[in-house]
C-alpha cells in the first residue's frame, strides 16, 4: 500500500485510489473511507485509548456501510473494505491483526455501469454491527480497529464508513470523583452597572480524571445570561491557559437591585460528571450623575468625523444593541441638543466587554474615548457608564426624501428619527441573508435606461435614484437570521406572509445608524433600525402590491411564454454537469441536491400550470441534450404528471436540425415545450450559432445560441414563428469596456448579435415563408438601451412598451426596477396580438423564499417554502395572447409624383409605391405623355420632351404585388421654356453693286418670336470699316452691303450677328478687296466675296456661298459646293 496520509473530499467521481472524506457535493455530513487502485490501497480506522478507569474486555462495534462509487462489473462481484484489529499496534500498520468479517464493509451495488453513487440513498448503505471479544486491554491501554481496502477484478469501488459507534465492556476499577470548584469576585463589591471579574478554581474528576473541563454560571440575579461561560484560554481576563482556572468578566446591570448575591456555577467534565458551587458578589447602589457640560454634539462635530480624545457625555438611551456579537456590542444615546442643526445630538457607545448594562429609555452617563469606527463616530474604552437612577425621551427628528445631498444624513447619525412620509419597498434582496431592505420616496425606483436614453440621461437619474433610498436593518448583524424579522404588518417573513416590492411604510421610526451589515457583501452605509429603539419595533410594512391570485388574462386562442427559469438544472455536484452532450465537465447550477431540487421543480410547475401556455421559450435550463433524463425532458415530465399526460412536449432541437449541441457548449441553453393538442412544429427548425451571433464581436462566446421554430395552430391553420433568446449579461465584461451611458457590459456584443438575428429572421430560416414572428426571452437590455433600439428599427414592435408602457418591470437590480425580459413582434404579428402582462410571481418576491436551503435554519427550510408558483425565478414571465389570422391582402399603393425639366431636356424619373405587407411591387404604364416619350424599363424610366416643347405633359401607372392592383397614380411634369437662339442664314441670289461693292441676301427668324436684329463688324477696318458694312430689310429677308475702302485692297472677315436680346448667332463672309492688277484669291468653306477692281480676277470658291465682283478685265468664278 501507499504511505498517503491525507485524504480527499470527493463525491465518487473520481476514479483516482486514495483516501476519501466522501459526500455530497457542499454537504457537511461525510463518510470516511477509500477507493483501491493499482498504485494506493488505503487503510482506514481508529486507534482508541482505555480512559475508562477499567479493563475491557469487549467491544460492540456499529457503523453504516456506504458504497459511493460503483467500479463497473458484467459480472457481479463484491467489493469490502476487510476489519481487523490489534492491541500491540501503534498505528495501522505493525503489531499483530485479528480478522474479524461479520464487521467488513462490502459493497451493496455489484454489477452494472462504473460512475458515482448517492452512499447516502438506500440502496446503496447497509447497517453493520459486531462484537469483538476476548480483550483485556487495561486502563491506559490502546486497541487500534482498522478497515483495508480489498482488491477485486477490475476497478474498484469506492466504499466508506459513517455513523460509527463503539461502547466498551469490561471490569470496573477504581470508584469515579466528580469535578468540583471554587468560585470568586474580584472586586466582591460591584457598584450597578460595575463590572466584576468571576474565577472559579477547578479540581478535576477522578477514575477517570476529568478531561474537556468547563464552567458556566448563572447571572441572571445581576441582569446577565443563566448560561455565561467562563473561559480558561489565557485571554483576559483569564491569565494562563489550561491551568484549570476559569474566569470572566461579568457587569451589573445599572437596573440590578442593590444587596447580596449568590451566582451559581456548574463545573463539567467530558465524562459526563459535574459539579455546583457559588460566587459571593454584593451589589451596592450608584449615585445619582453629576451633570455634564459636554454635549453630544460638540463630540460628532459637523463634519464627517467627530472629535477624538476622552469625553463624558450625558443622555436618553434611544437604543439598545447590546451583548457579544453578532449584536453591534452596544447602545445608542441622546441628549437634548445643542440648537445646532449641522450636528447629530446622539452617537453609538460600544462595550467591547459585550455586557448588558442599559435599557432603552434609561438615563446614562458615559465617560470613554471618541473617535471614528467604519465611518461611524462613536465612545468606546469606556471607563464608566453610569445609570443616572431615571428615564427619559428625546423628540424625534424628521427626515424626508430625496435628500439634497449624499451626506445629508451625516448630521442625523446616532440619533431616533422618523420619515413621515409613504416608503415603498424597493430592494429585499439582502432580506434573507442580514435582514435589510431598501426604502424609496416617490414609489419604487426605475432602473434608469428602462424609462430614458443612455448617456447623460440615464445618469442623471441615477443620481436623483441615489438621493430617494434608505436602507432598513435589522438589531444585528447576524448573517441568515433566524427569524427573519421583516415580513407584512410587523410579523417575521414566511411563506405566507411575504414581503413585496412596493408594499409600503409610512411613519418609519427608528435610530439612524452608519455600520455595515455584517459582512461585505452589506457595506457601511446609514441604515435606520427601527427594532431596539426607543418607541420603536418591528415596521408595520402593509401589502400595497398584494400577490397575484391568478395568471393575468391575454385574451387569444393562442398564449405564448417567455419564461427565465433561473439555473433548471436536475444533475448535481461540483464538475458533475457538462457543457452540452459530452462537453467539457462544470460546475452543475441551480438545485445542489435532489431535496432542493424536489422543492424548485414544484415551483416551476405551479407557476406554468397557473399561466398554462400553449408555447414556453424558456432560457436558464441545464444544457445536456434532450434524452429522458436530460432537464428539458424532466421538466416536461412533471408537468405532465401534473396537468395530464401528454400536456407538454419539448422540441429536440439536435435531433430536428441533424447536429449535436445544436444550442452551443455553454452550461445553460434556450429551449421550446409546446401543447401537441393545441399547435404542430411545421418547417425547419433553425438554429443560430454562428460565431457572429454568439461571441457578437467578441473574442470569446457570449451570447447562447437561438431558436427559432415554427408552429401551425391546430384549430386554425394558422402559423406563427416563436424565436428564444438569452443574450449576454451585464455582469461580466468583454473586451470593449463598458461606455458609463448606463448599458452595463457588453453592450456592444448584444447589439452585434441583435442585428446578426435580425438579419437570420428576415432570411426565412425556417423555410415557412411566414412572417408571423414572435421573440421572447432574456436580452440582458432594459428597454431604452441599443440592443431593443435596434430590434424596434429593425421593424419590431415592442409588445410591453407599447401594452404596459414606461411603469412595466420584471426584473429587479440594485433596488431598481425594470425588465430584461422581452416580447417582441414583427410588423404583421403585431396586429394579432390581443394582450401582454407580466405576471408578478418572482421579481417582487424575497429571494429567500426560494426553493434553497443552504445557509437557512431548520425552522426557515420549513417556514420560508411553499410549493407555489411564487420565487421560482428572479424574473417574472412574460405572457403575450394571439389570435392568429388569415392574412387579408391589402392593394398596393401607387404614388403620384410631380417633376420638372427644360425644353428639349430628358429628365429621369424612378416611379414608386408602396404595399401594408412589403410585398415586392411592379410598375406598368398605363397612358403615355402626350408631349414626350417615355424609355427605360419601370419603374425607372427616362421623359423625353417632343423638340422645342414647353408646357405641361403628364403619365399615369399602377403597381401590383401580384395578388392586387393599385388605383392609377400621375406623374405630372413641367417642360419650362428654353430661350431658342435666332436663325440667321446666307441665301442665294448675290449682287454685285460695283467693282468695290456686293450685297448678298440674308434670312433670319426666332422660334420664339422674338425681334431679331443683325449687325455686322470687320476683322479688317483697314480695308472694310464697320461702316462701310451696311444691313438692310426687316422680318426674314435682309440683305449686307459690303464697300470696300477706296485705294485698299486685302482681305476682311465680317462678321454678322443676330441677336434676339437674349441669344446671338454668327454668320460670316470672307471679302477679298483687289486692286487694278490681276487678282486670285481660293476662297473658304463658307460664303465669299471678292471685289475684284480693274484686273484679270480669279476667285476660287469653297463650300459656302461665293460672290465675284469685277470691272474692266477677263474675271473668273470658279464656284464649290455651294450657290456662287
Amino acid at each position: 500500500s501507499s504511505g498517503n496520509t491525507t485524504y480527499s473530499a470527493g463525491t465518487g467521481s473520481s476514479t483516482s485510489g486514495d483516501t476519501y472524506s466522501f459526500g455530497s457535493a457542499g454537504a457537511t455530513e461525510r463518510a470516511f473511507g477509500s477507493l483501491n487502485s493499482s498504485s494506493n490501497s488505503p487503510t482506514v480506522g481508529v486507534v482508541l485509548t482505555n480512559s475508562t478507569g477499567a479493563t475491557i474486555t469487549s467491544l460492540d462495534v456499529a457503523f453504516t456501510a456506504e458504497q459511493w462509487r460503483h467500479g463497473g462489473a458484467t459480472t457481479a462481484r463484491t467489493d469490502r473494505l476487510t476489519f481487523g484489529y490489534s492491541t500491540d499496534a501503534t498505528g495501522l500498520t505493525g503489531g499483530t491483526w485479528l480478522a474479524a468479517p461479520a464487521m467488513d464493509a462490502a459493497s451493496s451495488v455489484t454489477s452494472g455501469t462504473a460512475g458515482p453513487l448517492d452512499g447516502n440513498a438506500a440502496a446503496n448503505r447497509n447497517a453493520v454491527s459486531g462484537t469483538v471479544s476476548g480483550l483485556s486491554v487495561p486502563d491506559g491501554g490502546t486497541i487500534v480497529l482498522r478497515w483495508a481496502s480489498a482488491d477485486v477484478s477490475g476497478s474498484d469501488d469506492g466504499l466508506a464508513i459513517d455513523d460509527l459507534s463503539i461502547t466498551p465492556h469490561g471490569t470496573p476499577g477504581g470508584g469515579p470523583t466528580n469535578p468540583s470548584g471554587a468560585g470568586s469576585a474580584d472586586p466582591a463589591s460591584v457598584v450597578q452597572g460595575g463590572t466584576t471579574t468571576l474565577t472559579v478554581d477547578t479540581t478535576p474528576g477522578t477514575n477517570p480524571d476529568s478531561t474537556g473541563l468547563a464552567v458556566t454560571a448563572d447571572l441572571t440575579s445581576i441582569g446577565g445570561s443563566a448560561t455565561a461561560t467562563l473561559a480558561d484560554d489565557g485571554v483576559a481576563p483569564d491569565v494562563t491557559a489550561g491551568d484549570g482556572t476559569f474566569t470572566a468578566t461579568a457587569t451589573v446591570a445599572a437596573s440590578t437591585a442593590p444587596g447580596a448575591k449568590s451566582l451559581p456555577f456548574t463545573v463539567t467534565d467530558a465524562q459526563d460528571r459535574s459539579g455546583t458551587g457559588n460566587i459571593a458578589v454584593t451589589v451596592t447602589a450608584l449615585e445619582p450623575c453629576a451633570a455634564s457640560d459636554q454635549t453630544i454634539g460638540s463630540v460628532q462635530t459637523s463634519g464627517a468625523a467627530g472629535i477624538t480624545g476622552t469625553v463624558t457625555v450625558q443622555g436618553v438611551v434611544v437604543a439598545d444593541y447590546e451583548g457579544a456579537s453578532p449584536k453591534l456590542r452596544g447602545f445608542y444615546v441622546q441628549d437634548s441638543g445643542d440648537g445646532d442643526a449641522a450636528t447629530s445630538d446622539g452617537i453609538f457607545v460600544f462595550e467591547g466587554d459585550n455586557a448588558d448594562r442599559v435599557a432603552v429609555g434609561d438615563v446614562v452617563q458615559v465617560s470613554g474615548t471618541a473617535g471614528e469606527n467604519q465611518g461611524q463616530t462613536q465612545i468606546s474604552s469606556t471607563t464608566g457608564i453610569a445609570a443616572c437612577g431615571t428615564t427619559g425621551t428625546v423628540p424625534t427628528t424628521e427626515v424626508t426624501l430625496p435628500l439634497t445631498a449624499a451626506d445629508d444624513l451625516e448630521r442625523y447619525e446616532g440619533m431616533l428619527v422618523s420619515f413621515p412620509q409613504e416608503l415603498s419597498v424597493t430592494e429585499h434582496y439582502q432580506l434573507g441573508r442580514f435582514g435589510q431592505v431598501t426604502l424609496s420616496q416617490g414609489g419604487r425606483l426605475q432602473q434608469p435606461t428602462n424609462v430614458v436614453a443612455p448617456g447623460g440621461a440615464a445618469n442623471d437619474l441615477q443620481a436623483a435614484n441615489n438621493l430617494r433610498r434608505i436602507i432598513v436593518d435589522d438589531d444585528t448583524q447576524a448573517q441568515n437570521p433566524d427569524p427573519i424579522q421583516f415580513g407584512r404588518g410587523g410579523q417575521p417573513l414566511s411563506a405566507s406572509n411575504t414581503l413585496r416590492g412596493g408594499d409600503t411604510i409610512t411613519g418609519l421610526h427608528g435610530v439612524m445608524t452608519y455600520t455595515w451589515g455584517g459582512n461585505s457583501a452589506s457595506p457601511n452605509a446609514y441604515r435606520v433600525r427601527p427594532i431596539g429603539s426607543l418607541g420603536g419595533g418591528a415596521p408595520d410594512f402593509q401589502p400595497d402590491n398584494p400577490r397575484p391570485s391568478a395568471a393575468p388574462s391575454v385574451g387569444g386562442s393562442l398564449t405564448v411564454v417567455g419564461m427565465n427559469l433561473l439555473n433548471y438544472f436536475n444533475t448535481f455536484g461540483a464538475n458533475a454537469c457538462t457543457g452540452g452532450v459530452g462537453g467539457a465537465p462544470t460546475d452543475c447550477r441551480g438545485a445542489d441536491n435532489q431535496a432542493e431540487f424536489d422543492r424548485q421543480w414544484r415551483k416551476t410547475v405551479a407557476a406554468i400550470e397557473k399561466m398554462n401556455p400553449d408555447i414556453i421559450g424558456v432560457n436558464e435550463i441545464e444544457n445536456d441534450g434532450y434524452g429522458s433524463t436530460s432537464a428539458l425532458a424532466d421538466l416536461a415530465g412533471h408537468l405532465n404528471a401534473e396537468m395530464g399526460a401528454g400536456t407538454y412536449a419539448y422540441l429536440d432541437v439536435d435531433a430536428r436540425t441533424g447536429q449535436v449541441d445544436a444550442l452551443g457548449s455553454d452550461a445553460i441553453k434556450v429551449g421550446l415545450l409546446y401543447k401537441p393538442a393545441t399547435v404542430t412544429p411545421v418547417g425547419t427548425t433553425a438554429v443560430l450559432n454562428s460565431v457572429a451571433f454568439v461571441n457578437g464581436g467578441d473574442s470569446a462566446p457570449r451570447n447562447r445560441a437561438t431558436v427559432a421554430q415554427a408552429f401551425e395552430e391546430n384549430a386554425t391553420g394558422e402559423r406563427l414563428i416563436v424565436n428564444a433568446n438569452h443574450l449576454k449579461s451585464k455582469g461580466s465584461a468583454c473586451d470593449a469596456p463598458d461606455a458609463g451611458d448606463g448599458q452595463g457590459n457588453c453592450n456592444q456584443v448584444r447589439v452585434n448579435a441583435v442585428n446578426t438575428l435580425t438579419e437570420w429572421l428576415a432570411s426565412d430560416p425556417t423555410e415557412t415563408g411566414d412572417t408571423d414572428i414572435l421573440l421572447v426571452g432574456d436580452y440582458n437590455s432594459y428597454a431604452m438601451e441599443d440592443p431593443i433600439t435596434a430590434l424596434q428599427d429593425a421593424g419590431y414592435t415592442h409588445l410591453i412598451k407599447t401594452r404596459l408602457g414606461p411603469d412595466a418591470y420584471s426584473y429587479a437590480f440594485d433596488g431598481q426596477w425594470g425588465y430584461l425580459d422581452h416580447a417582441l413582434a414583427s410588423e404583421s404579428l403585431d396586429s394579432q396580438v390581443t394582450g401582454v402582462a407580466d405576471y408578478h410571481i418572482n421579481a417582487d418576491e424575497p429571494a429567500v423564499l426560494d426553493y434553497n436551503t443552504n445557509f437557512k435554519s431548520a425552522n426557515l427550510i420549513s417556514s420560508l417554502y411553499a410549493p407555489d408558483e411564487f420565487r421560482v425565478s428572479d424574473h417574472d414571465p412574460v405572457i403575450v395572447g394571439l389570435d392568429l389570422l388569415t392574412p387579408v391582402n391589402e392593394p398596393p399603393v401607387a404614388n403620384d409624383q410631380s417633376v420638372t425639366t427644360p425644353e428639349d431636356t430628358p429628365v429621369g424619373i424612378t416611379l414608386t409605391g408602396s404595399d401594408p405587407e412589403s410585398d415586392p411591387l411592379t410598375y406598368t404604364v398605363t397612358s403615355g405623355p402626350s408631349h414626350g416619350t417615355l424609355s427605360g424599363t419601370a419603374p425607372d424610366l427616362t421623359y423625353t420632351p417632343d423638340p422645342n416643347y414647353n408646357g405641361p405633359d403628364s403619365f399615369t401607372f399602377t403597381v401590383s404585388d401580384g395578388e392586387s392592383t393599385s388605383a392609377p397614380a400621375t406623374v405630372s411634369i413641367n417642360v419650362t421654356a428654353v430661350n431658342d437662339a435666332p436663325r440667321l442664314s446666307i441665301l442665294t441670289g448675290g449682287t454685285c453693286l460695283n467693282d468695290t461693292a456686293g450685297r448678298m441676301n440674308l434670312s433670319t427668324g426666332d422660334l420664339d418670336g422674338d425681334a431679331v436684329r443683325v449687325t455686322g463688324t470687320s476683322s479688317n477696318t483697314a480695308v472694310v470699316p464697320n461702316s462701310n458694312i451696311v444691313v438692310s430689310g426687316n422680318g426674314a429677308t435682309r440683305t449686307v452691303a459690303v464697300t470696300g475702302k477706296a485705294g485698299k485692297s486685302g482681305r476682311a472677315v465680317i462678321t454678322l450677328t443676330a441677336s434676339d436680346g437674349t441669344t446671338t448667332v454668327k454668320r460670316s463672309i470672307t471679302v477679298w478687296i483687289g486692286n487694278k492688277a490681276a487678282n486670285t484669291y481660293t476662297g473658304s468653306n463658307g460664303s465669299d466675296m471678292m471685289l475684284g477692281g480693274g484686273g484679270n480676277d480669279r476667285l476660287t470658291g469653297g463650300g459656302g456661298i461665293d460672290l465675284l465682283c469685277g470691272a474692266g478685265g477677263n474675271d473668273r468664278l470658279t464656284g464649290g459646293e455651294g450657290d456662287d
